[in-house]
């Protein structure tokens, strides 16, 4: 968080969602929040944990602070609230998949569960642009056409189309 507090931005907004480097502490959302508020014009906390942030009144009324539940209203409010030259933390452990925020600005990201009990990130897992619900789907069938590619020749060239 140093290089952004030294940073000489239009404007600095930090997005703190699961912290996972103090375990079984709720206090750790409130000093996050504290450390961060020192820092940027605007702090979202999202997740199961964002109302644990002990922000005050004043900052909540003032826009300082902003609590949404899920990665896709954070990408949404960051979208229609963005200004050319600001600069965004984006600060999670990993279960949140908040990069998908950062996706969202070059690819049509359509996976927006908030959880999906995946370690890798997205774009590890490559289906951030597949809805969550079709990602068994959308694998099988990308499965089946690597198979019929790599084994079609087996067949005489024949075509491994599926009959319905």
């Amino acid at each position: 968080m140093e290089m952004m507090a030294k940073a000489k931005v239009v404007r600095k907004r930090i997005v703190l969602g699961q912290i996972s480097d103090y375990a079984g502490s709720s206090r750790k959302y409130g000093t996050a929040y504290a450390a961060a508020r020192d820092i940027a014009d605007e702090v979202i906390c999202t997740g199961d944990n964002a109302h644990r942030s002990r922000a005050g009144q004043a900052d909540r009324v003032s826009g300082r602070f902003v609590e949404l539940r899920t990665p896709k209203e954070v990408s949404d409010h960051i979208k229609r609230t963005a200004v050319p030259g600001e600069l965004i933390l984006l600060k999670n452990s990993g279960n949140l998949h908040l990069e998908r925020i950062a996706l969202a600005w070059t690819h049509d990201v359509r996976c927006w569960i908030p959880v999906c009990g995946k370690k890798e990130t997205c774009q590890g897992c490559g289906l951030y642009e597949v809805p969550f619900e079709e990602h068994g789907s959308f694998l099988a069938k990308r499965r089946f056409e690597r198979r019929r590619r790599r084994f079609g020749w087996l067949l005489g060239g024949l075509s491994l189309t599926r009959r319905s």
